[in-house]
């Protein structure tokens, strides 16, 4: 079948010609014939309600992702992994979902509950895992959950390291080599799937990071943050951090260039940004719907187009990785 073999963003725009197609391309039997993981990585923006775009890289473009399928009125996209959606309902209720073939599964409660958990998920083969992790009390240990899929149950982890959290962590943990990252004021906690056990690390030695909330990303295979150096509360400087596959050091990859960075000044002045990473290039999102990339591989920077759907979505939408797959089951 020809429509098989075709990208993913065609497809997407194939189902509205008519009824028979948008059917057709549901189809269990036409999805079995879609080949697996080819599309690329997407930068899945998640904004309020069911507001869900996506920025393909591979043809420069953005797509509407539709998440009216789903029940609940309110959902928040909070994780991603092999194609799959982990979405928060207001009430705590996570469902995970893959928006292109409409399946989805309201996961069973957890045992407790967090204002702002951190949440990471991982898909291995047809099975994935569900983390979520919070504190109860200003310096209580971290109690974490994991949803199995293949045993539809959650488990209650007792970490044998009783890591603390002190302070504020990005709340949307990254995979990488078997762990799950994410990163503070201080520190990155790092929780290791296979020893069920939370861990920190220093992430690089920064001057000033007032002007950006700290956090961590995969790109290239590789674990980044990024260091904003400022006076008076003005962006000097812009540089971008790797941590190495041994011995845990940091090193300095790029820095933003002069000119580039104060078009940056102008258009968002001393406002926050934020920062996350995917294949090769990690994307800047600053005020006014501007969004910078940095090709890793290419030691380049460009200006990625617009998002033509939403508006002011800079300063309202968080941000994922995402790897679309048909064939991805719940």
């Amino acid at each position: 079948m020809v429509q098989a073999q075709l990208p993913l963003h065609s497809l997407l725009s194939f189902r509205i010609v008519c009824k028979q197609w948008n059917m057709m391309l549901q189809s269990k039997s036409f999805i079995a014939k879609v080949p697996c993981a080819r599309h690329g990585g997407w930068f899945l923006f998640r904004g309020e309600g069911k507001e869900c775009v996506a920025f393909m890289p591979s043809v420069n473009k953005w797509c509407q992702i539709n998440l009216d399928f789903l029940l609940p009125a309110r959902v928040r996209v909070v994780a991603t992994s092999g194609g799959l959606l982990c979405v928060r309902q207001h009430d705590d209720q996570l469902i995970v979902c893959n928006p292109f073939t409409k399946a989805w599964l309201q996961l069973p409660p957890k045992l407790h509950r967090w204002k702002y958990p951190i949440v990471g998920m991982v898909k291995i083969g047809q099975s994935y895992n569900v983390v979520v992790a919070g504190r109860k009390g200003a310096h209580a240990n971290i109690v974490t959950e994991i949803y199995d899929s293949e045993t539809a149950t959650w488990k209650l982890v007792i970490d044998k390291n009783q890591i603390q959290l002190q302070q504020s962590f990005q709340t949307n943990a990254v995979f990488f080599n078997g762990s799950l990252y994410c990163a503070g004021q201080n520190a990155i906690l790092v929780y290791n799937m296979e020893q069920n056990q939370w861990m920190e690390i220093s992430g690089p030695i920064m001057e000033n990071t007032k002007l950006m909330l700290p956090q961590i990303c995969v790109c290239h295979s590789c674990l980044l943050m990024v260091e904003v150096m400022s006076n008076r509360f003005l962006m000097t400087r812009i540089s971008i951090w790797k941590l190495s596959k041994f011995g845990g050091l940091w090193s300095k990859i790029a820095s933003m260039p002069d000119k580039l960075l104060k078009e940056v000044m102008n258009i968002s002045g001393s406002r926050l940004f934020t920062y996350f990473g995917c294949n090769n290039l990690v994307l800047f999102i600053f005020a006014r719907r501007r969004v910078l990339a940095y090709n890793i591989r290419q030691n380049s920077w460009h200006w990625i187009p617009c998002c033509p759907f939403i508006h002011n979505f800079a300063r309202r939408f968080a941000h994922f990785s995402y790897d679309p797959n048909l064939g991805s089951t719940i």
